[in-house]
């Protein structure tokens, strides 16, 4: 554990782990993001538990290049949404299964997992701006971000 920090002293993370052979510093170390501590800490001061954005019960796969050919998206990064509930913000705006999630608040996702932490880092009640890509069209939505349901 302990404080991970740049050149110029400044904390970008807090050290976890470490995996080496000799169970010394050479090896591959594992860091939480200090942004990341910051608002979990902020969070379990101010509410009691960490809360999380979301835009309701989606399921999101990863595009390989052969689902990007057949749904005519000219990349595989990107995420898929395969399933979906039909009460969710997600569905309100517009977002339907077979939607490729091209970017979230202007920044190109990823895949299915990145794009999942840009929907539970955004503000709690604020609107995200999504674009889609839908039978070759792109498609811009807004979704409102809510309160996460704690996992049971």
């Amino acid at each position: 554990g302990g404080a991970l920090i740049n050149a110029l002293g400044e904390l970008v993370g807090i050290n976890t782990a470490i995996y080496s052979q000799s169970g010394g510093y050479q090896g591959v170390g594992f860091a939480v993001p200090s942004n990341l501590a910051r608002r979990v800490m902020n969070d379990l001061i101010e509410y009691g538990h960490v809360r999380r954005g979301s835009i309701g019960y989606l399921e999101l796969a990863d595009l390989t290049t052969q689902l990007a050919d057949q749904l005519g998206v000219e990349s595989d990064a990107g995420a898929l949404v395969s399933r979906m509930r039909r009460d969710t913000a997600a569905y309100d705006a517009g977002i339907r299964p077979g939607d490729v999630i091209v970017t979230v608040h202007g920044q190109a996702v990823e895949d299915a997992s990145h794009a999942l932490r840009l929907l539970s880092d955004a503000e709690i009640g604020s609107t995200a701006t999504v674009v889609l890509a839908r039978e070759g069209r792109a498609i811009e939505v807004e979704v409102e971000i809510t309160l996460a349901r704690p996992r049971r």
